[in-house]
């Protein structure tokens, strides 16, 4: 039985899943965590093998507290975290109101907190572990109206940075994964409002993003270059991958 154990939030859909069938490839033991029961009974029917699904908010930090504990009952504790659970909304800075923004910052950044504490806490009693946590090209190019994302996601950027840092000694590797325009299910897929959506259209031609982004990956192809990152042998780290659709 492997001791390589693995938790992917957001690993119902997408380039979650895919990264979860990456890693079960690689001989991991696999934990996916999403909110929606039914989406996880299928991808764990989907994905065969060692997994384990576990209905988990991420932006809540008891939910997640104790489907960390539920890994540790069913698998043991975790050797490699991969955050991808994430969401997005398209919205004008005047259309900001707190039900808007909160989710994104509870969810992109706050969760991916709340799973790092729980991670690290197991990690440095093994005295190793990787940790990557899932970003996005719009930090690099501004994207119309996704302004309060892209800071999210800038955030974590940062924190994950300095984490890298202050893990070293402990052996715990912390890799942004940069990621592009995918063709996916989940948060990817969150449309604008009708009255947004055509001046979100409108602004993407005039300001080249629609062009920039590309046409969109396979979520298969960004999950290969992921997974085959956490290969990387341990006396060198990879602090920060992007990986962009044509």
């Amino acid at each position: 039985m492997s001791d390589r154990i693995a938790i992917v939030t957001g690993g119902s859909l997408g380039l979650g899943r895919e990264v979860a069938r990456g890693l079960l490839a690689q001989g991991y033991r696999v934990a996916i965590f999403g909110r929606s029961q039914a989406s996880l009974d299928e991808a764990v029917a989907d994905l065969g093998g060692d997994v384990l699904g576990v209905s988990v908010d991420v932006g809540n930090e008891a939910s997640v507290a104790a489907g960390f504990a539920k890994v540790d009952e069913a698998m043991g504790p975790v050797t490699t975290l991969v955050n991808v659970a994430a969401v997005f909304e398209p919205f004008a800075i005047e259309e900001a109101t707190a039900e808007r923004i909160l989710p994104l910052v509870h969810i992109n950044f706050c969760g991916v907190v709340y799973c790092m504490r729980e991670a690290v806490t197991r990690m440095r009693r093994a005295g190793h572990g990787d940790i990557v946590n899932v970003s996005s090209e719009s930090v690099r190019q501004s994207t119309p109206f996704f302004s309060i994302y892209t800071s999210t996601k800038a955030a974590l950027e940062t924190m994950t940075t300095l984490m890298g840092e202050e893990l070293r000694e402990d052996g715990i590797r912390c890799t942004i994964f940069r990621v592009g325009r995918m063709h996916s299910h989940g948060a990817a897929n969150t449309s604008c409002s009708p009255d947004l959506l055509p001046r979100f259209i409108d602004r993407c031609e005039v300001t080249g993003a629609s062009y920039w982004t590309g046409a969109g990956m396979q979520p298969a192809s960004a999950a290969l270059a992921l997974v085959n990152l956490l290969l990387t042998p341990r006396d060198a780290r990879v602090e920060l991958i992007e990986v962009r659709s044509y």
